[in-house]
């Protein structure tokens, strides 16, 4: 099993022990899939989904590895937890077959971007900064700059490109046309049941479910589920990535 837990970031992933929040790597990710795709004792796996999303590239990424994961013969199910919205849904759609439960917060089919302006802060704290930069556009997103209505034209612009590329990629997965794809996307957040109607999910049910679907699939009766996780710091005797926690019974 491979867990997409929290915000999605572009690099490697974490976990803050004070607040509780966790953060999934797209490169932490790639990591495990290559040794997954190394292991000949897996035959198949489990993206379980409880993110709601975050960096474009980093889930990029990550569907990427899911891809190349899936061209090495292993079929590849997801089931999602409380939420799979945006990132969390992209990285889904490598997928052979999406579970969700029917509370599922799904979709948000849309990309957003913040820009956080602090010049008018820090002119108040009388703050000054010099930026030295080779490239008219090297400064752009910079939080203590003013953006210009050419720098929001260019954020607009990559914005809307990868919003096509999102939706273009849902239609081609989920076989779905440009009619349908418009009246899911455009950032809408749907619960899991209606998910299913709208065909961007296939079938309802919790994380056991797709276990016992994935066994089926695969002709377990009675499958070991294996976590691979990113290395603890902790625990220094998990270096290799893999935990077996036990077993868990499949189709008897």
């Amino acid at each position: 099993m491979i867990e997409v837990d929290g915000e999605i970031v572009y690099g490697n992933g974490g976990s803050n022990f004070l607040f509780g929040s966790k953060t999934t790597g797209s490169e932490d990710i790639q990591g495990v899939i290559q040794k997954i795709k190394d292991d000949f004792t897996i035959r198949g796996v489990l993206l379980r989904v409880n993110s709601p999303g975050g960096s474009m590239l980093g889930s990029n990424q990550i569907l990427s590895a899911i891809d190349k994961l899936k061209e090495s013969g292993l079929p590849v199910y997801a089931s999602f937890g409380n939420v799979a919205a945006s990132g969390g849904y992209y990285v889904a759609m490598g997928a052979d077959k999406i579970f969700a439960n029917p509370a599922t917060l799904t979709g948000s089919i849309g990309v957003v971007s913040v820009h956080q302006n602090f010049s008018e802060l820090n002119s108040m704290l009388d703050v000054r900064r010099e930026i030295i930069k080779t490239g008219r556009y090297m400064d752009l997103m910079d939080p203590n700059s003013e953006t210009s209505t050419e720098d929001m034209k260019i954020m607009t612009d990559f914005q809307r490109k990868f919003y096509e590329k999102f939706t273009q990629k849902l239609a081609e997965r989920r076989h779905l046309t440009p009619v349908e794809v418009n009246h899911i996307a455009q950032g809408q957040i749907i619960l899991g049941e209606q998910a299913q109607q709208l065909k961007i999910v296939d079938e309802i049910g919790n994380f056991y479910t797709a276990v016992d679907e994935l066994a089926k699939k695969v002709r377990i009766k009675k499958p070991e589920l294996v976590y691979y996780r990113k290395p603890s710091p902790i625990f220094p005797f998990l270096m290799d990535g893999l935990a077996p926690v036990g077993q868990f019974l499949g189709v008897n």
